[in-house]
């Protein structure tokens, strides 16, 4: 069956498939409706409702909470984790800004769904300055910045605190480290997570 499956598709030279015209048709209508299922508008994935949120912003941004491909006019209800509570309709997104950083976990009730979503919020100073960049078309500062506090001089070793002296002393402004914290709670510097 296998063979005869290849020579169906890939009937070899000089060699007659055991297909006849009529099947070549049902090959074709099987494959037009496995096309047409593919990109119809019955999807599932895309008609459930979800959630619409970053999962990081910085601190004082704005974060926009939307519950998609539900009725407009279903009540909303967010809890930001940190003591707010707002509410709105399902065809406008609900506003915040964070106004301390930290992990916080969004609770959000949609009519009959309800769904919880991690949200981390940063006050990096720097990366806020750099985010301008892409938002302000006048800003054109260019950073000096080092990755795993690493500059030119490959003699010394990478997220160690050498590497961050030597990154101060060349001038850098922006010094970039990878940080973990051990299971017994002590914040490390290093690339991996193990």
């Amino acid at each position: 069956m296998k063979n005869e499956l290849l020579h169906f598709f890939v009937p070899e030279k000089g060699r007659r498939t055991k297909c006849q015209p009529i099947s070549w048709i049902c090959c074709w209508a099987i494959l037009l409706g496995i096309v047409c299922n593919a990109c119809s508008d019955d999807d599932p994935v895309k008609k459930n409702p979800y959630l619409q949120v970053s999962t990081r912003a910085m601190l004082k941004e704005v974060v926009e909470v939307k519950f998609n491909n539900i009725d407009g006019n279903t009540d909303i209800t967010v809890d930001f984790g940190d003591g707010t509570v707002k509410e709105g309709k399902a065809a406008t997104p609900i506003t915040y800004a964070y106004t301390q950083s930290g992990d916080y976990t969004l609770h959000v009730t949609a009519g009959q769904y309800e769904v919880q979503k991690r949200i981390r919020i940063y006050n990096l100073l720097a990366l806020k300055e750099a985010m301008k960049q892409f938002r302000e078309p006048d800003n054109k500062k260019v950073w000096v910045m080092t990755h795993r506090a690493h500059t030119s001089d490959r003699t010394v070793p990478e997220n160690s605190v050498s590497s961050v002296e030597d990154a101060i002393d060349s001038g850098a402004e922006v010094i970039e480290c990878d940080t973990h914290v051990t299971s017994d709670g002590v914040v490390v510097v290093c690339h991996d997570q193990t």
